[in-house]
């Protein structure tokens, strides 16, 4: 195509087409193809806008290129939209929407399990509990900032894996006071006393009474079998050590898992927090995308978009709270400790602030 004999590459571009230029695809050597695509944008929006906003800003380039001269005279034109292509864009972003719905339900049920399971350790039936009373979350316990767990010889009372490590080192105690008492010497005592009496006389009538009394002091050591028992007791004795030290190591991981426990579910609380600051800020966003919407100020798809926003929010909340759940029920298993809505309420005869 020949430029147009009034055509100054020096005056001000106009609308006529990509840098101003007055070519059309069909004449052009460099065609540019618009793609107004948005469906899969994963921060904020406008992408399908990229095309018109290129063309506008070619007519404030400069046509003159100190190293390839005037390229331009070979012409350069941006091509016309395909037809169908915003069409297909907004099939694809409903295609993603309907995928988060579609994870909603299963996300939703995970939380009803989760509160079935709540509603069992609290000593409530699952099929008859109320979802909504037991998911709300005034109703989860709510620690202090500093929740007072007690000291860890608490825990030896309440965690069956330490009261069974107890049992087990009284046992081996046991044993090995046996097993020493059985080298000791056997001691025996034994005496008697009685009267002995004989006739006197010729006629044998008169009787004389002699009183007799005798004590007697065995000792034994086990000589033969010596050997077989001082190796008992030796076993006895590393068997009660041993015990011993699972007993502490036992005591030591218990404390820590209730320190983990702790750390858990202060991260749980706070996930907490900043999904529900999340879901307010994308459900003010999608009631504000339907506004310009309803006002033609905005494209549906962006309300589309608004809406996918919502729900991943609502989704990653659900998921929080389901976590914070569970932080809750792991923090009790490893306190050893019956559940209880309001842990703040001191149990009886509880010593050092335990709960």
């Amino acid at each position: 195509m020949a430029l147009p004999p009034d055509f100054d590459p020096d005056a001000p571009g106009t609308d006529s087409g990509l840098y101003g230029l007055p070519f059309q695809a069909d004449d052009a050597r460099v065609v540019v193809i618009p793609v107004p695509w948005e469906a899969t944008t994963s921060y904020g929006r406008g992408a399908a806008a990229g095309p018109a906003a290129i063309l506008a800003a070619s007519l404030q380039v400069d046509l003159q290129d100190l190293d390839y001269g005037d390229f331009w005279r070979q012409g350069v034109a941006l091509d016309a939209e395909q037809p169908g292509i915003r069409q297909l864009a907004d099939a694809v972003e409903a295609d993603a929407l309907a995928n988060i719905e579609a994870t909603l339900p299963a996300a939703r049920a995970a939380v009803d399990r989760m509160v079935f399971r709540v509603a069992a350790l609290v000593g409530r039936n699952p099929a008859g509990a109320t979802v909504a009373e037991l998911s709300a979350p005034d109703r989860l316990p709510t620690p202090p900032e500093e929740l007072a767990l007690g000291r860890p010889v608490d825990l030896l009372n309440r965690r069956p894996d330490l009261i069974l490590s107890q049992s087990s080192l009284q046992a081996a105690e046991l044993r090995r006071t046996s097993a020493w008492l059985g080298l000791a010497p056997t001691l025996q005592l034994s005496g008697f006393t009685g009267d002995q009496g004989q006739l006197l006389g010729a006629d044998a009538t008169e009787w004389d009474w002699v009183g007799n009394w005798q004590v007697g002091l065995n000792a034994s050591l086990p000589f033969f079998n010596g050997g077989r028992k001082l190796a008992a007791a030796r076993g006895a004795a590393a068997s009660a050590r041993a015990g011993r030290f699972d007993l502490e190591q036992s005591t030591l991981n218990a404390v820590q898992e209730v320190e983990d426990s702790r750390r858990v579910l202060q991260q749980r609380n706070e996930e907490l927090a900043a999904r529900s600051a999340q879901v307010q800020a994308a459900r003010l966003a999608f009631d504000e995308s339907k506004a310009q919407y309803l006002g033609g100020t905005l494209p549906y798809v962006n309300v589309m978009t608004a809406l996918s926003a919502a729900q991943s929010a609502e989704l990653a909340h659900i998921q929080s709270r389901r976590d914070l759940v569970g932080a809750w029920i792991t923090l009790q298993n490893a306190l050893g400790a019956p559940w209880a809505l309001d842990l703040d309420r001191p149990r009886g005869g509880s010593t050092g602030g335990g709960r």
